[in-house]
């Protein structure tokens, strides 16, 4: 390949990498380093971006090219030793963070480093004051303050969590943006009662649909109707459901508008006289509501959750109920487990919730059960031997809610699939990233929202691993109860 073209390559390999557009630059920096291999540069951009994706192995090649040209290279070297973090070879990622610190004492980045890799190894003893020095020079190191976050989460440290989270949204956000990012800590924190006057910022509610209607305060509607109407994603709509039971005694009527994908689901919750769609024409109504806003209209704390389950139940007319049981019927095993471990990619933290596929193989181990994969998003991976897909029969959610009530036990991140199994009031194993949505809180391995569902979060951020041997572990004693 020409020079000329070569180098046109790398610039649109670069362009990619700064969009975002991963798959894209990678290919191209594959292609340029087909051709002009001694460019360290070039190979630390690649290990950099590999890093970004998760491919913490072919990261850590890329970058021993990198300093089999340029021994020395620090930003070679730097990730390298990230690298070498994310597959918890921390002794050796912290004797790098320590030679890079010898020539620059001063890189923030670099006693970041250092730093995690002595927490992960247990020395934990200096850490908060290093890292406190560090922002005593750099006040606003976002990177520094998510660390010393995460530190303070670990040690269940709460004020000083609320603190120096609310310093972070401060630097990151401000007007609507900085109140509803701390609504999220607060409700984290199981402060429900302004925790959910701050969600009001949240953005589905200041952009949803406006309305000449006066909204709904939680007061006693006798003779007059009320609209709730859905405002997020479908786990949000599955998980509001509960409120009918409250909502419907305190007045007239109650008209319910859901996701279509919903419909068959909500007909079979307590306290809805008619349920619509966006398919349907709006009935008059008196009064009006998102769905998001009623705990607060109805003053939700965490003693007042209204948490009896189930409050949904599996409609009467399921499509592919036939093609399901025969399906299930295919494993002689009697007890069936259906696994998750990927949400919508559109989700702004999906990177966070979903774990890698291959990550799932020790879950292969455990052979007392059927697995099935319930994974939407990416139905042809086979994570291990031995799970069956089932996927491709989960046309309508009315399908899902069948697959999941012939389920002993439910293994996901944080889909909608986990609000419904816990709607269902089935055994759940809820698998969190470190810092999780405010849903689940902070410092709690159960959920106030669903009494069926166990949670298992990261140790550490990004520590997957650690999760799935748990969920290994416990596999046994949940589904013999």
């Amino acid at each position: 390949m020409a020079a000329s073209n070569l180098y046109s390559v790398l610039e649109e390999a670069r362009e990619a990498d700064k969009a975002g557009n991963h798959s894209t630059a990678l290919i191209k920096y594959r292609l340029f380093l087909k051709y002009e291999k001694e460019d360290p540069q070039v190979w630390t951009d690649y290990a950099g971006l590999l890093l970004i994706t998760n491919r913490f192995d072919d990261s850590l090649k890329a970058s021993g090219q990198a300093l089999e040209i340029s021994p020395n290279f620090e930003p070679a070297l730097f990730n390298k030793a990230a690298a070498l973090y994310a597959l918890e070879r921390f002794e050796e990622a912290k004797n790098i963070f320590i030679d890079l610190l010898v020539s620059n004492p001063d890189c923030a980045e670099f006693i970041l480093g250092l730093q995690k890799c002595l927490c992960r190894i247990g020395d934990i003893d200096s850490v908060e004051s290093v890292i406190l020095s560090i922002l005593n020079i750099d006040p606003c190191n976002t990177d520094v303050i998510n660390f010393l976050i995460t530190l303070y989460i670990s040690k269940n440290e709460i004020e000083k969590i609320k603190y120096w989270y609310e310093k972070l949204i401060n630097i990151q956000f401000k007007g609507n943006e900085f109140l509803f990012e701390k609504s999220a800590l607060l409700l984290q924190l199981g402060e429900f009662q302004e925790g959910f006057k701050l969600y009001e910022h949240r953005p589905s509610n200041i952009n949803g649909p406006q309305f000449a209607e006066p909204r709904w305060n939680g007061e006693a509607f006798s003779g007059r109707t009320l609209l709730l109407y859905y405002e997020q994603g479908f786990g949000d709509t599955i998980m509001m459901l509960r409120y009918g039971a409250l909502v419907k005694p305190l007045g007239g009527k109650v008209i319910l508008k859901v996701q279509s994908s919903l419909f068959g689901l909500a007909k079979t919750c307590y306290g809805f006289d008619h349920i619509i769609t966006d398919q349907d024409t709006l009935p008059k109504f008196d009064l009006r509501l998102p769905l998001m806003s009623l705990p607060l209209a109805l003053r939700t704390d965490l003693n007042t959750i209204p948490n009896k389950v189930p409050y949904l139940s599996v409609p009467m007319f399921v499509k592919n109920k036939a093609p399901i049981i025969k399906r299930l019927n295919s494993s002689d095993r009697s007890k069936k487990i259906g696994l998750v471990w990927a949400g919508n990619k559109s989700y702004r933290h999906d990177k966070m919730r979903s774990i890698s596929p291959n990550l799932l193989e020790p879950l292969e181990q455990y052979t007392r059960a059927t697995w099935y994969s319930l994974q939407r998003e990416t139905p042809d991976i086979i994570p291990f031997n031995g799970i069956i897909p089932i996927a491709d029969l989960m046309d309508t959610f009315d399908d899902t809610a069948f697959i999941v009530s012939n389920m002993d036990l439910i293994v996901t991140v944080d889909t909608a699939i986990a609000h419904l199994a816990g709607a269902l009031g089935k055994p759940v194993m809820l698998m969190l990233p470190f810092i999780p949505d405010w849903r689940w809180m902070l410092a709690r391995n159960d959920s106030p929202w669903y009494p069926s569902i166990k949670i298992y979060k990261q140790p550490f951020s990004c520590d997957w691993a650690e999760v799935i041997k748990a969920v290994l572990n416990d596999c046994d004693e949940i589904l013999k109860n």
